[in-house]
């Protein structure tokens, strides 16, 4: 599953991606912050599984399920 979100704002924006990991049962947060001059912070984080990424995402950025894109959706 690979999932993806924005927060976009002025003058950064904020770019999730959320994808399980194929070596365990976990899963990779990507998160880059995006400003009109380029990319300006990058970071990643472990999670034990999807749902407690999204769960954390929800309560700490606001990410409900209306903000995730499947990006493997056909």
């Amino acid at each position: 599953m690979r999932l993806a979100a924005v927060i976009a704002g002025d003058p950064v924006s904020v770019l999730f991606f959320l994808e399980e990991d194929p070596d365990s049962l976990g899963c990779w947060l990507r998160v880059q912050q995006v400003t009109e001059q380029g990319t300006a912070d990058a970071w990643e984080r472990y999670f034990p599984s999807i749902p407690a990424a999204l769960e954390e995402l929800e309560r700490d950025w606001g990410l409900d399920q209306h903000f995730w894109v499947d990006l493997e959706a056909g």
